[in-house]
């Protein structure tokens, strides 16, 4: 990301562009952007906590694209209580969101993929924890 380089914000459940005037990297996980047109802390706080999108990425699946998710097949995802709910056998993209379809000893599932529901990813241990409404898991 470079100054000058557009980002788009989810508003209202519309991507809308903004343009960045500075970018500060914290750490590998943690960036500091400004955005032409956000001049005050108050317009900065109205826009606190809200999806930033790179271009050529994509509302669901922590922003992530097809290549990157690629790399989560033959994970185990678990839930928190440490249930194994399968292994990951493909990432798919579905209309409005991503999914995880899952082999399991009860057969195939298909597990939404959203940065809510997602509690850890552990590549060394090729684990992915998530957190999934209550009966989720049966369909």
């Amino acid at each position: 990301m470079e100054p000058g380089e557009p980002v788009f914000l989810d508003i209202e459940g519309g991507l809308v562009p903004f343009f960045l005037t500075s970018v500060e990297e914290r750490d590998p996980r943690t960036v500091v952007i400004s955005l032409d047109d956000i001049d005050s802390e108050e317009k900065a706080r109205r826009l606190s906590g809200i999806a930033v999108y790179l271009p050529g990425t994509r509302p669901g699946g922590n922003g992530m694209n097809e290549t990157d998710l690629s790399s989560l097949v033959g994970y185990e995802v678990f839930t928190p209580q440490e249930q194994s709910l399968g292994l990951v056998k493909e990432a798919e993209e579905l209309p409005m969101h991503w999914v995880l379809r899952l082999r399991s000893p009860e057969g195939e599932r298909l597990i939404p993929l959203h940065e809510d529901l997602i509690v850890e990813i552990d590549p060394g241990r090729k684990r992915i924890v998530m957190d999934l409404p209550n009966g989720l898991t049966e369909i």
